[in-house]
């Protein structure tokens, strides 16, 4: 069963499956933030697991200029994402993979621009879903925080820049392995709503 999720600008549509991970008010703020710091030139960008490929909708809905690429595992979501862009018409191209053996059509790109809203939860914190399309969005069974920072590294462009976003509480595992990967963080942005102990941190991170 899918369920509509409303976007903000000229009441569009798109959906998202009942037992998926559901949309937060944290993607539109993520939106806004890349947005404020990236070029309105063309850029090539890559949202790194997309989920229903609401992040790539949003940026190319106002940056009709990019040329935007989302990857998911799960491959259901893959068909929901391409399903999404072209029911509100944007030239999107949606793409199964996996971040830690990436497709040959990745492996050997560079991006200007990555983005990536990416599982938040340890495997030892909190209950996982049984719901296997949630548990793999929420918790790191199929990659964690180290393979995400380990992908920015190897597919950023010299002078590109990447955005992800965590858990207040994990933000010195964030920056070790930044540091570890011989990139830099640009800027840390707290995300103050919700829950404090739901809050989250953005970080701007780039090449050294």
């Amino acid at each position: 069963m899918q369920i509509p999720v409303l976007l903000p600008f000229e009441d569009k549509v798109i959906f998202q499956n009942k037992h998926g991970q559901p949309i937060s008010s944290d993607t539109e703020y993520f939106v806004k933030e890349i947005l404020k710091s990236s070029s309105k030139m063309a850029l090539q960008v890559l949202d790194l697991g997309c989920g229903i490929g609401i992040i790539a909708i949003m940026l190319k809905y106002y940056r009709p200029e990019w040329n935007i690429l989302g990857m998911d595992i799960q491959s259901d979501l893959i068909n929901l994402s391409q399903e999404n862009a072209e029911r509100i018409e944007l030239d999107i191209s949606f793409l199964e993979g996996d971040l830690r053996f990436p497709p040959s059509i990745i492996s050997k790109k560079k991006f200007e621009l990555i983005v990536s809203n990416p599982p938040f939860y340890l495997v030892t914190e909190g209950k996982i879903s049984p719901f296997l399309e949630r548990a793999i969005s929420r918790h790191e069974l199929k990659c964690n925080m180290d393979n995400v920072v380990s992908f920015f590294s190897k597919h950023l462009s010299l002078h590109g820049k990447g955005f992800l976003i965590y858990p207040q509480t994990r933000f010195s595992e964030c920056e070790h392995l930044v540091n570890l990967y011989d990139l830099k963080i640009l800027r840390k942005i707290d995300v103050e709503f919700g829950k404090p102990q739901k809050r989250k941190f953005m970080v701007e991170i780039s090449r050294c």
